[in-house]
This record gives structure tokens, C-alpha cells and sequence, in this order.
């Protein structure tokens, strides 16, 4: 009597079954993933500008002078720097506190602001009021909203960031 040997492993339809199978769910799922990716690099750079607008205002109750500036430059080669006085963020070492440049964000296209150069005026306690959107090319927007008290607040003029509420 001969015995029959049971199949361990899988057959070749299997493993080609398997394989076509995993490959239309990450064709699937990479367009989400890279909007993800996208969505969060912008998150990530809005909330810098947040950071570095909250630091400027800190810093100038603190220096108390007279032409404190957050001066930003917008377009594609954008730039944001804090100084005394007015600064060309394009030019290495132009601003005497701090200087961001757009290309230490991957995958953001562009920043437009409404407002060149935004001052500290050291006896009001106030700034000037603007905002700063940041885009990617995707099609993703996120804005800055800068009050004149100096309060900053960060939505989406597309609404397409859930976790920011539309502006």
C-alpha cells in the first residue's frame, strides 16, 4: 500500500494569486498615503510659522525696540526672517535673530503673505495684522491668520485639511 504524501506550502497560482492581490491594494491605497504625507508636511510648516510668529512677538516685549520686524518674502523661493530693522531672508546672515527658508520644507510649492513686514510696536504691545497662506502643489492650503494683538490662528481656505476648521 502506498502512501499518499500531503502537500505542504502553496501551489504557483497561490503565490501569483497573493501577490496580484497585495499589489491592486497598495496601488490602492498610495494616493491616500502620499496626500497623507503631504497634508502633514504642510501641518508641520504652518505650525513653524506659528512657532516662530509666537517667538518674534515674545521677543520683541523683550528687546522693547522700536523696529522689530517679522519680514517675509512669498513665491515659490520663499523666506521668513526675524530682525531689527528690516532683513533680506534670501541673503544668508541678513537677519540678526532668526531666518527660514522654504526649502527646509519638502513638498511645499509656495507662501504668499499679505503683509511684507509685520512690526512689533514695543508700546502698544501690538503687531501688524496679516496672513500668511502656505501651499503645496497637490493643492493643499493652509492659512496663518495674525490678529493685531498678535494672536495667531492657523484654517484651511479649501477646506480640504481636516484638522484645521475652513476659514
Amino acid at each position: 500500500m502506498r502512501l499518499i504524501k500531503r502537500q505542504q506550502g502553496s501551489t504557483l497560482i497561490e503565490l501569483l494569486l497573493a501577490v496580484t492581490v497585495a499589489s491592486i491594494v497598495i496601488t490602492l491605497a498610495t494616493p491616500s498615503f502620499n496626500d497623507l504625507v503631504e497634508r502633514k508636511r504642510l501641518k508641520l510648516a504652518a505650525e513653524t510659522v506659528v512657532a516662530d510668529f509666537n517667538f518674534f512677538r515674545q521677543e520683541g516685549l523683550k528687546r522693547r525696540v522700536p523696529d522689530f520686524s517679522f519680514n517675509v518674502i512669498d513665491g515659490s523661493n520663499w523666506c521668513y526672517g526675524i530682525s531689527v530693522g528690516s532683513c533680506t531672508c534670501t541673503t544668508a546672515n541678513s537677519c540678526s535673530v532668526r531666518q527660514v527658508a522654504g526649502t527646509e520644507f519638502a513638498g511645499l510649492a509656495s507662501l504668499s503673505s499679505s503683509v511684507a513686514k509685520y512690526t512689533y510696536d514695543p508700546v502698544r504691545g501690538v503687531v501688524t495684522a496679516g496672513n500668511i497662506t502656505l501651499s503645496t502643489s497637490g493643492g493643499f492650503n493652509l492659512r496663518v491668520v495674525i490678529s493685531a494683538l498678535g494672536r495667531t490662528s492657523i484654517c484651511s481656505p479649501s477646506a480640504n485639511v481636516p484638522e484645521y476648521l475652513a476659514c
